[in-house]
């Protein structure tokens, strides 16, 4: 009892297991933050490149968990990004098709490419806020996660200790248990011999031998015979 308040736990056996549990899930928790890590910077360097498309970056940023669900890994869209990132395609489109009908002098192609010239700036600016937020997000949680780790480590390199000190400690309480079950067990036998010795007895009357043997009857055997 002594030894479990001191260290605050009850088997350092399953204690120790479920640490090593603990600290393999953070070990992946850490995989996957270097991986997301790795993804934002290819990102980031996609949209400075300017090889990033509107549809391309709203993949580029999320993570797909199963068929049914979708999970955003500490980065997003707003609304009004959203509503950026559409306009942008469609203003791509009209361009497309109006350098497909117009000349590349005409009044119709100029306005498009205005009209992205100041479009793309204030998205990309957009963008690359995001996506530094989810990279200092990625590394607040990767700091965490491997202040766990170490925190984790610390507390089962301490487990072989306590895992041998618990077992010399019912090592311990088994024999203490043996010699209690010996000792209870002599008590009685002791007992009973002093109550058999302390009886008061006393002979009430010397013993004899009859003169007539009980057996074997020899009349007896005669009558049986005949």
């Amino acid at each position: 009892a002594i030894f479990r308040v001191k260290n605050s736990l009850l088997e350092p056996i399953l204690e120790g297991g479920s640490l090593k549990k603990q600290e393999d899930a953070i070990l992946s928790q850490i995989l996957d933050l270097e991986v997301e890590k790795n993804k934002l910077e290819l990102v980031k360097e996609e949209i400075n490149n300017g090889n990033l498309q509107a549809i391309d970056f709203q993949k580029g940023i999320s993570s797909t968990a199963d068929k049914n669900q979708t999970i955003e890994r500490g980065l997003s869209i707003s609304i009004n990004d959203q509503g950026l990132l559409k306009e942008l395609t469609r203003l791509k489109e009209d361009l497309n098709k109006a350098e497909s009908t117009f000349t590349p002098k005409s009044k119709v192609v100029k306005n498009l490419k205005s009209r992205l010239e100041i479009l793309e700036p204030k998205l990309k600016k957009n963008q690359l806020q995001a996506v530094n937020a989810a990279i200092k997000l990625n590394e607040s949680r990767s700091k965490t996660a491997l202040k766990q780790k170490a925190d984790l480590r610390e507390q089962f390199t301490l487990q072989p200790g306590l895992i041998k000190e618990y077992e010399t400690l019912q090592q311990k309480l088994k024999i203490s248990q043996n010699n209690l079950s010996g000792l209870i067990s002599a008590r009685e036998t002791f007992q009973l011999e002093i109550a058999q010795n302390s009886v008061p007895w006393r002979i009430i009357e010397e013993p004899f031998m009859l003169k007539v043997p009980v057996k074997p009857s020899i009349p007896r055997n005669f009558f049986l015979s005949l």
